[in-house]
């Protein structure tokens, strides 16, 4: 499996999700099926397949067992979408991380030494730029070294999307979101 498939999917449903998913041998298959043919938990196979029907690249058909009566899923794996999703999703955390540096060019951040939180200006000076978490001064922060990062970061990835999900760049990426949020 191709480098940036197999880190989206191992980003995706983990590294048990994506287990799974490297050992199936059809292209149609239940639930059970899998947990036969891997020997993977039940509840790792359904958490795996139900979060990739969530982003699109699984999906099923209800068949009905004439001896039970109970409804049965074939579930099947669109292992070429995966490519479009690892694209879609990359140009929304690109996009996400472009936000993060408009917000960091377009404002002026405060913190204490104590690094309780970062404050822009506006919200600093309604502090009276004292910290409402440790009753400390609130100073200016260069962020000339996080302006820096991002470009970098966003010049990099726009070069070799798929590199996002790299397993190297996805800690990168969750702290910058993070911080966004």
């Amino acid at each position: 499996m191709e480098k940036a498939i197999s880190a989206y999917l191992r980003n995706l449903i983990g590294e048990e999700g994506l287990d799974v998913i490297e050992r199936l041998s059809n292209d149609e298959f239940t639930d059970q099926d899998i947990v036969n043919e891997t020997g993977a938990q039940l509840s790792t196979v359904r958490r795996t397949l139900f979060t990739l029907f969530e982003h699109g690249i699984a999906w099923y058909d209800e068949k009905r067992d004439k001896q039970s009566g109970w409804i049965i899923y074939h579930w099947h794996i669109d292992f070429d979408y995966i490519q479009h999703r690892l694209d879609a999703d990359a140009q929304k955390l690109i996009a996400k991380l472009e936000r993060l540096l408009y917000d960091e060019l377009n404002n002026v951040y405060y913190t204490c030494d104590n690094n309780c939180a970062r404050f822009v200006f506006e919200r600093a000076s309604e502090y009276e730029f004292m910290c409402p978490i440790c009753n400390t001064a609130l100073n200016y922060q260069d962020n000339a070294a996080v302006v820096a990062a991002l470009e970098e970061k966003i010049h990099e990835l726009k070069a070799d999307v798929p590199a996002i999900f790299y397993p190297e760049n996805i800690q990168v990426l969750e702290l910058a979101l993070a911080e966004q949020e």
